[in-house]
């Protein structure tokens, strides 16, 4: 195989390589993803639900500690 097919075949496999990476990454914008809109129904409901459970474990936090300086909290290792 002389030195100018495989430059050429190595520039046609190269082209080739980013046209596939190109669609991949285009890809989503060109698909309707799911949740695209935003948050389902489902997902709305139990983030709610998290967030008044988060909020009343905060009350009775605050109501526990009230009058009190705040406590010392170890930093937690990532």
């Amino acid at each position: 195989m002389s030195l100018t097919a495989i430059i050429i075949l190595n520039i046609g496999v190269a082209a080739i390589l980013a046209a596939i990476l190109a669609a991949v990454m285009l890809s989503p914008t060109r698909l309707r993803r799911h949740f695209a809109d935003g948050h389902t129904d489902r997902q709305k409901a139990a983030l709610r639900q998290q967030q008044q459970a988060e909020a009343a474990q905060g009350r009775q936090r605050q109501h526990r500690h009230e009058g009190r300086e705040p406590a010392w909290r170890p930093i937690q290792d990532v």
